[in-house]
């Protein structure tokens, strides 16, 4: 470009001073790029020096950005997981509400199926519903502790009433670990699991037609759990609480159902007396709760013999019951019955027949025959017509309580043994030897002892039967195989003399030794039943000790201790347990008290034979 040329030497000589100067020169288009390098060139420490700031900037404002991204990743994923956590909090607490609204709901269903509103229609289904509830209960509420402890406890009440005690009672045990686990040993519900199951191990204790087996831990175990119920009680409520006031009585009842000392039925008497008191403080007189502490404190009173009081109590809390519930309520039913065992303990039997009459109407409405609450008042009334000579109506129910009893405790039981021979006295009264025969025959074909005992007598003596040694051998063998220690000791005696089988001192020996070791054994089964203050236990406890052909069995004095009691607790109203008396006096040498007793159980004796029977023992007591 001429417009660019240098027009002198000096010219060139200035642009390339200046190229060596790193300075833009004057031959080239002056761009900005251009000057920037030759500024760079010539600035070099300052522009590395900035640049290595900027690039220090530019590092930090890198790491800055990055840093602030990974912070707002963070802060949207603690949002999310929040967010999250909320609404898995609320799905949790919906179905937790859903949860407790279904327990709720299946609450109220078994409590409003059960026997009480079934009202003596077949259980059946109930049943069923009952056992799927409480498989599922187990499965699904695995997480929901609380809510499974409800629903158990209910499933525990309603099993109770159906007098299923070994599914109730599992019930019960459960609730009451699961509210321990998650509420602690010290919480009200944790007491009430403990009341509840004490209140299944009494029953169980005090109704001879409840269970198979009499276990007498379980009236020790119920006196520990209402305790407790009654220290966690009084620790969180204080000491004027109704739900306190419900543990003192229960704790009486069960002092009042063990030992029966002294200084226990004093101390019940005690408990009882306090919350009554409680009760009447702060309900006022006419309450329902009021009425089950005069019903309580009654059966206390009665166990110490003050009857006169008892009585006055029980009516009492028969008319607050009868007055507030109606008079076909279950409460009512029980005071019914317990003023009717008193009655009868009085021997005044046409006063008694009413109220067990009443009792029963009441229970049958809801319960059936097979229920033990029906049980033993089939029992307990037809002993009460017995006595007042209504041998045809006590024969009808003594016959329907048999078959109560049968179905709840099995062929084999004593108690089952007990009725037996109750309903076998009472036709032989009518002198209905053929009917006893028949029904020995069928008894003993469904595996009762009792009755094959009866039949082999028979046999063995041709009483309504033709006298045939060999089947009363075939059916003493059955009866001693099964354990029957009175049987085992006739066939031992029948083999040592010959009796309807050949001479066998081997065989005789033999069954000796099963008879020797069968009383051992019952004399422990009937010491926990006696422990029990079970009548029947104690009766039969009492005359193996009276007339035990083994020497080391025999004991008089422990003898007329057991029928003491066993003859108390009937009211002396039983000539049979009259009879034991008199055999426990004249074994421990109280020969006038035995003919005192012999004399007065006769008098009871409405059968020509029965009264021979007896009157050929008073002589022999008399002669000694």
């Amino acid at each position: 470009d001429r417009t660019r040329r240098y027009d002198t030497a000096n010219g060139l000589a200035a642009d390339l001073e200046r190229h060596l100067n790193n300075e833009p020169v004057q031959a080239r288009p002056p761009s900005s790029l251009y000057r920037l390098q030759k500024l760079v060139r010539r600035n070099k420490l300052a522009f590395a020096a900035a640049g290595a700031i900027a690039a220090a900037l530019v590092v930090g404002l890198a790491v800055s950005a990055w840093g602030l991204v990974k912070e707002q990743q963070a802060r949207r994923e603690a949002d999310r997981q929040r967010h999250q956590a909320e609404a898995n909090e609320r799905k949790a607490e919906a179905e937790a509400v859903k949860s407790g609204q279904v327990a709720q709901f299946l609450k109220a269903m078994l409590d409003g199926v059960g026997p009480a509103v079934a009202r003596g229609r077949d259980t059946t289904m109930l049943r069923e519903i009952l056992d799927k509830t409480a498989e599922r209960v187990g499965k699904d509420l695995t997480n929901q502790p609380e809510i499974e402890a409800e629903l158990r406890s209910t499933l525990g009440q309603v099993y109770f009433a159906l007098a299923d005690y070994s599914k109730a009672e599992n019930m019960d045990r459960v609730a009451l670990e699961l509210r321990r686990k998650v509420l602690g040993n010290e919480h009200a519900q944790v007491a009430d699991s403990l009341d509840a199951l004490g209140n299944l191990l009494l029953d169980q204790v005090n109704n001879p037609a409840a269970t198979s087996q009499s276990d007498p831990g379980k009236l020790a175990e119920a006196e520990a759990t209402f305790r407790e119920a009654l220290a966690i009680r009084r620790k969180l409520l204080g000491d004027e609480h109704l739900d306190v006031a419900s543990s003192l009585g229960h704790l009486a009842l069960a002092l009042k159902s063990g030992d029966e000392t002294k200084d226990k039925l004093t101390e019940a008497e005690g408990l009882v007396r306090k919350a009554l008191a409680m009760r009447r403080k702060l309900l006022g007189s006419e309450h329902v709760a009021v009425a089950i502490s005069l019903n309580d404190l009654a059966v206390v009173l009665q166990a110490q013999d003050k009857l006169e009081e008892a009585e006055t109590c029980y009516r009492e809390a028969l008319a607050t019951q009868k007055k507030l519930l109606g008079k076909d309520s279950l409460i009512v039913a029980t005071t019914l019955n317990h003023l009717g065992y008193l009655l009868l303990r009085e021997r005044r039997f046409a006063e008694a027949e009413a109220p067990y009459q009443e009792a029963l109407e009441i229970r049958r409405t809801v319960f059936n025959d097979d229920h033990p609450y029906v049980a033993v008042l089939l029992n307990n009334l037809a002993n009460v017509l017995e006595n007042e000579g209504k041998l045809p109506e006590s024969e009808g129910l003594y016959r329907r309580a048999l078959a109560a009893r049968t179905k709840l405790l099995g062929s084999e039981h004593p108690r089952v043994a007990a009725v037996f021979n109750s309903l076998s006295r009472v036709l032989r009264k009518q002198d209905k030897l053929a009917e006893i025969a028949s029904l020995c025959r069928q008894e003993a074909e469904r595996g009762n002892p009792a009755a094959e005992l009866g039949l082999a007598q028979m046999y063995q003596l041709g009483d309504a039967v033709a006298k045939d040694p060999t089947e009363a051998v075939k059916w003493y063998r059955k009866a001693a195989d099964k354990g029957d220690v009175t049987a085992q000791g006739i066939l031992g005696r029948m083999y040592e003399r010959g009796e309807g089988v050949a001479r066998d001192i081997a065989e005789a020996a033999k069954w000796y030794s099963k008879s020797a070791e069968g009383y051992s054994k019952s004399l422990e089964q009937y010491r926990g039943a006696a422990a029990g203050g079970d009548a029947q236990a104690l009766n039969e406890f009492a005359w193996l000790f009276a007339t035990s052909e083994s020497a080391e069995v025999r004991d008089g004095r422990a003898a007329v201790v057991l029928a003491e009691k066993a003859v108390a607790a009937t009211g002396r109203t039983d000539p049979g347990l009259l009879d034991t008396l008199a055999a426990a006096y004249a074994e421990s040498g109280q020969f006038t008290n035995a003919a005192r007793v012999q004399k007065e159980g006769i008098a009871l004796l409405h059968d020509e034979n029965r009264k021979a029977d007896y009157g050929s023992r008073l002589k022999l007591y008399e002669s000694s």
